[in-house]
């Protein structure tokens, strides 16, 4: 991606999808540039260059919906295919998983959740507000869509008997690449929080925006996983069922 620049020279140089995916790119969040929801994902781009850096490349983990929104835009230039187009064609058709991608497709739906926001004692709708990094999580789907995702990872790649990802990919996904300094004291993977409860290896990530709240934790050498959703937000409800 030969415009793709940062606003340090070296680090436009030296990094890669994979600094991206584990959020070692030494961009901060600055997610004003993409929360109200009025740039395209590929409008983002050219931002990037102007946006301050915290620290050097591959100093620090530091999480960046940003970097997972320039990650989703190699997949259209080599597959030729929108990014929503592939995600159902390679991932969601063949989990038999229905997925939405934006806001407008989730506020058709016949039977869409509505958020909601709590000040104080109040509950409120939650303003109106889309996702436009697509890549860092504007899927929306099902508890019980989700399980399919969750029961490929615990399948190592296999569901229903069928592969569809290599054993060696999945453990590459949920392999601990980047240290989370306190207070998260955990690691990170490529998309994925890794790090142990009482003993037992969990690999986790949750979502969330105003009015949702999302958390996902495969438990992969118990063969179990649990995935809670809600729609309101603040919400502990989430890491406490979990």
């Amino acid at each position: 991606m030969p415009e793709f620049r940062l606003s340090d020279p070296v680090a436009t140089e030296r990094v890669t999808v994979r600094d991206l995916l584990c959020h070692q790119s030494g961009l901060p969040r600055h997610d004003w540039v993409h929360f109200v929801g009025d740039r395209a994902p590929s409008e983002m781009l050219g931002i990037m260059r102007y946006l301050e850096m915290s620290r050097d490349i591959r100093a620090a983990w530091q999480y960046s919906n940003l970097c997972y929104n320039v990650a989703g835009l190699p997949i259209e230039r080599l597959s030729g295919q929108s990014f929503e187009a592939f995600i159902r064609a390679r991932l969601a058709d063949r989990l038999a998983m229905t997925v939405g991608l934006n806001l407008d497709e989730l506020e058709a739906s016949d039977d869409a959740a509505r958020p909601y926001m709590v000040h104080e004692d109040t509950r409120l709708a939650a303003m109106r507000l889309p996702i436009r990094t697509t890549a860092a999580g504007a899927i929306n789907t099902s508890v019980a869509d989700l399980a399919n995702w969750m029961l490929l990872h615990l399948g190592k790649g296999e569901l229903g008997g069928a592969r569809l990802l290599l054993a060696g990919l999945i453990g590459e996904l949920h392999a601990s690449r980047v240290y989370i300094a306190p207070p998260g004291e955990a690691h990170y993977g490529l998309g994925f929080n890794t790090n142990a409860y009482r003993g037992d290896r969990l690999v986790r990530h949750g979502g969330g925006w105003p009015g949702w709240g999302t958390q996902m934790t495969p438990v992969p050498d118990h063969g179990i996983g649990i995935a809670v959703f809600t729609n309101r937000s603040p919400s502990e409800v989430t890491s406490t069922l979990t």
